[in-house]
């Protein structure tokens, strides 16, 4: 992975989240409890479904493997880890249809930190840090909440699929 990629073309998010997932995985939808909307993700094994900052809009998005993250310069930034069996990592908004915005990455375990900042009623900034690691990580993270973060204790790591 390079410095800053910016992913083409702009991600369409809508129903408050988009998905990042393994490539051989065919239906990335999860199936959210308030509790996750609460933390901002849901995942389970290749997929997160990132909740956004705002229900529908557009973001430019960037890529890079840089882990030094500014968290001043955002309104929320999480970490959740992700298992890549394919190699290829795809990240599409929820009704987004062939669309073709692919992370090629060395099959592993990664932590993916997910960087979101509010720039007008329907823009979004959102930068996407990966870092690939030696074991698997089974443990996310909210490194910065905004007000409509709403978690206590420990995050919910599972979440059913939808389909």
């Amino acid at each position: 992975i390079m410095e800053n990629i910016i992913l083409e073309p702009k991600l369409q998010f809508s129903y408050s989240q988009f998905f990042i997932y393994d490539s051989a995985v065919k239906l990335p939808g999860c199936d959210w409890t308030e509790a996750h909307s609460n933390q901002g993700f849901a995942r389970r094994k290749g997929v997160i479904n990132v909740g956004t900052l705002l229900e529908f809009g557009s973001a430019s998005v960037s890529l890079s493997s840089d882990v030094n993250i500014d968290l001043e310069k955002y309104d929320r930034v999480i970490m959740v880890p992700i298992t890549s069996e394919s190699g290829c990592l795809l990240l599409n908004g929820v009704e987004e249809d062939n669309v073709d915005r692919k992370i090629k990455l060395d099959v592993g375990f990664y932590n993916v930190t997910i960087a979101q900042k509010e720039i007008s009623e329907t823009e979004e900034v959102i930068d996407i840090f990966i870092e690939k690691l030696n074991q698997e990580n089974q443990t996310s993270k909210i490194l910065l909440a905004e007000s409509k973060l709403n978690f206590v204790g420990e995050l919910i790591e599972t979440v059913a699929q939808i389909g």
